[in-house]
């Protein structure tokens, strides 16, 4: 370390020092979850004007985040746990009270701005979630070198499917886009002309879903003894790119807004490219109880190799954490798409999906090379 740095070092891991960086971190939280508490009406008024219904709900659950948050940040217990929250809260908060891209003028300037120093808030309490959890583990923040990090990147994917398949069911006319056996189940109704279902948006979902199958085939097939992270970092960038397309395609469109068929076809056609690449490549990396789209075989795993049944159920965290981690995409993904369109949850995860393969691809253990 040179003579400069010492100083700086010196100061950084001071505990007065942490704590000033990480009050000034939550202050703003802090302050907000006071105020509100102290004007309820108020509290409860903002909630209605953004649309959050019933809005005490809400009023209560914002002053909870903004106080409960922090706290656990300030006082280094479960900090990690704190500074999820704040990071959900803002993401949301983000999308809700910023949707720069409805906006005309000067107005969209501000909101812009606003809408991406909330993104910097989420990234800095991801930092301090990781740097937390890398302290109680007492491993490097990329990790520990013999395990993988792909049981992790699968469960957030699996966050991304529920925003996915919320868009396509909420936005896109009870289709899902990611989970292909619904689509069979509603195009035989379709088929026998039951009332509210069509045969051609159920058509373009599994076509698409196909040729995105393919096409990550030959992909994983070419990559098979390069190094692990090439593949993940090239059908991650693959994936985000086509969920992208998709949101700028949806920029403007609501759930219940009036809206061309050919532009629903093209937001189904592109995520079901996307989640179709998706299954296929999970599906070569062979990772157990994590397909991240489909929950079938994953809550029978649960049931049959529990205790009750005489097994061990050795994988039940993994098994309840991709019960979970869908679940909890499907409530957001539902909250954006009501509160801000679905232009939000597309864009939500697509970036999910490229942060968290950058991640896992600085790992050690993805320069082994892939397996075919």
């Amino acid at each position: 370390m040179s003579a400069t740095s010492k100083p700086i070092a010196a100061i950084l891991s001071s505990r007065w020092a942490s704590f000033l960086i990480r009050l000034l971190l939550v202050a703003a939280y802090l302050l907000g979850g006071v105020s509100k508490l102290l004007d309820w009406q108020g509290a409860v008024a903002e909630q209605a004007h953004f649309g959050l219904h019933p809005p005490t709900l809400f009023a209560a659950l914002t002053i909870a985040v903004e106080l409960i948050g922090p706290a656990l940040i300030l006082l280094d217990r479960l900090a990690w746990l704190g500074a999820a929250a704040l990071g959900i809260f803002s993401l949301l908060a983000a999308f809700i009270a910023n949707p720069f891209w409805t906006m005309p003028g000067p107005e969209r300037i501000a909101a812009a701005n606003t809408f991406f120093e909330h993104l910097g808030l989420v990234a800095g309490f991801a930092l301090i979630a990781m740097l937390d959890l890398g302290k109680r583990d007492r491993k490097p923040l990329m990790g520990d070198p013999s395990q993988s990090p792909l049981p992790w990147l699968l469960l957030l994917l699996s966050v991304t499917t529920g925003l996915v398949d919320a868009i396509s069911v909420l936005g896109l006319g009870k289709v899902f886009t990611a989970n292909m056996t619904g689509n069979i189940v509603f195009l035989g109704l379709a088929a026998t002309g039951a009332p509210g279902f069509e045969v051609t948006p159920y058509l373009v979902a599994l076509s698409a879903f196909l040729l995105g199958a393919l096409g990550a085939g030959r992909i994983g097939r070419a990559h098979v003894g390069l190094p692990l992270r090439r593949w993940l970092t090239a059908a991650a960038i693959i994936e985000a790119l086509l969920i992208w397309a998709s949101a700028v395609m949806a920029f403007g469109v609501e759930a219940t807004s009036p809206r061309s068929a050919m532009t629903i076809y093209a937001i189904i056609a592109f995520t079901a490219v996307a989640m179709g690449f998706r299954n296929a490549t999970i599906r070569q990396l062979k990772i157990p109880d994590l397909t991240t789209t489909v929950l079938t075989l994953t809550l029978t795993g649960l049931a049959a190799d529990s205790p009750l049944a005489g097994g061990a159920n050795a994988n039940w965290p993994r098994r309840l954490g991709s019960v979970a981690a869908i679940f909890l995409g499907a409530g957001i993904g539902a909250f954006l798409v009501v509160h801000s369109g679905l232009a939000a949850p597309l864009f939500v995860a697509g970036a999910l999906i490229l942060l968290g393969t950058v991640l896992c691809a600085l790992h050690p253990s993805s320069s082994e090379p892939a397996k075919g």
